[in-house]
């Protein structure tokens, strides 16, 4: 069965995910073994207007229950003091030699099938390559210090029997060796685009403490330092790395410091994510214009300097279809908003918006298409089409390339 197969399998098992641990190796779909390259003709698709209806996305977590509206408000977080560590870091050394630490790398977020071919980018070549590492839970990869991290469980129920949790380890293709950063208790993990002040990767890791999630910071194994207490696993790092943007247990979207002290969080004026979300959730930044974007049905931008948040309409000034989007990319210039929806299938749905950003200009639709990343940011995208075949689309020439 195709690579799309068993990612809709993914996605649906993760609605069934909650309070659940543990599942069936031999049961799941199986990937293609052999590597995979991009067809040598490419057929552009057409600019088509959205359909007239669609079923949106169900959420896959608790509905967050609406709450009185505040006005926005900026509390003091104070720094908290970072235990001692409790566990001896465990390395595995790893077979293959250390290969080159690629531009990309990318499975779907929750994948549960160790020794499948993943998909990487060297020196702009798209292509299937082993899996360096046990994974079977895809966090994040970093291009800029080569290391992936994941758990090597599957997900497994958490103590409130609700949140779903894994361990946390960490592969480095500079040294080609895995090493454990925690045991267990981890909802999610985002490494920050940039070092941090003392030049060490940076990864943020949502902890579960018992009854809900805690944001942490993490440079070592073992070792971290506790940004926010009771949050959702639906956070992202702002492009320079220098901000965190995550959603607390109350429902409310907050804006930080990633690091400086004291922290102050700037709280949205309205509850998000009202419908639910799932632990793939992150929004998305436009530090140009300020603002936030995050999934809903099918998607708001909550602006930064006001609190206003609003959801764009169509041209004809009726809402947009309510399907909501798993995965989310911005192109601040080209103000493109490109989105991974699945419904019966799955595809790539583009936005154009306009210049302040109230209006969706016109909708391109890649059917049929899972969304991979960027290939050059803001300006292509990489997307698997329906052979599992790694295809580069251009947001300004509204087609597909042929790979240099």
């Amino acid at each position: 069965m195709h690579l799309r197969h068993r990612v809709l399998f993914t996605f649906v098992f993760l609605v069934l995910l909650v309070g659940c641990g543990g599942r069936d190796p031999e049961s799941e779909p199986q990937l293609p073994a052999a590597s995979l390259a991009p067809a040598a003709t490419q057929t552009a698709v057409e600019p088509t207007a959205p359909p007239a209806t669609a079923t949106a996305v169900p959420p896959t977590d608790t509905p967050i229950p609406p709450t009185a509206v505040p006005e926005p408000t900026e509390t003091a977080v104070p720094p908290t003091d970072t235990p001692e560590p409790t566990a001896v870091p465990t390395e595995e050394p790893v077979a293959d030699e250390p290969a080159d630490v690629p531009e990309l790398v990318w499975l779907p977020y929750s994948y549960g099938s160790y020794g499948e071919p993943i998909l990487t980018m060297n020196d702009g070549i798209v292509e299937y390559s082993s899996e360096p590492a046990p994974i079977e839970v895809f966090f994040d990869y970093s291009p800029v210090s080569g290391q992936i991290a994941y758990g090597s469980l599957f997900f497994y129920g958490a103590a409130n029997e609700q949140d779903s949790v894994t361990d946390l380890w960490v592969y480095d293709y500079a040294t080609g060796t895995n090493t454990q950063w925690l045991e267990g208790d981890v909802g999610r993990a985002a490494w920050s685009p940039v070092a941090n002040e003392n030049g060490q990767p940076q990864l943020a890791v949502a902890i579960h403490n018992g009854e809900t999630f805690d944001l942490h910071l993490m440079t070592a194994p073992f070792e971290s330092e506790m940004i926010r207490e009771d949050i959702q696993p639906y956070f992202s790092w702002s492009p320079d790395g220098q901000r965190m943007a995550y959603v607390v247990e109350e429902g409310w979207l907050m804006e930080s410091p990633a690091y400086a002290g004291p922290r102050v969080e700037v709280a949205m004026p309205e509850p998000v994510y009202q419908d639910g979300g799932w632990v793939g959730d992150a929004p998305v930044w436009d530090d140009e214009r300020f603002y936030l974007i995050y999934a809903d049905n099918p998607f708001t931008f909550a602006d930064l300097q006001t609190g206003e948040l609003f959801t764009p309409v169509q041209l004809d000034g009726t809402p947009l279809q309510e399907t909501r989007p798993t995965k989310m990319l911005w192109a601040v210039e080209l103000r493109h908003l490109v989105t991974q929806v699945e419904d019966f299938s799955q595809n790539v749905q583009i936005y154009l918006l306009s210049e302040d950003l109230s209006t969706v200009l016109d909708i391109y639709f890649l059917e049929n298409s899972q969304l991979v990343g960027w290939y050059k940011e803001g300006e292509s995208i990489i997307v698997l089409d329906i052979n599992q075949e790694p295809q580069i689309w251009s947001l300004s020439e509204y087609r597909y390339l042929t790979p240099e």
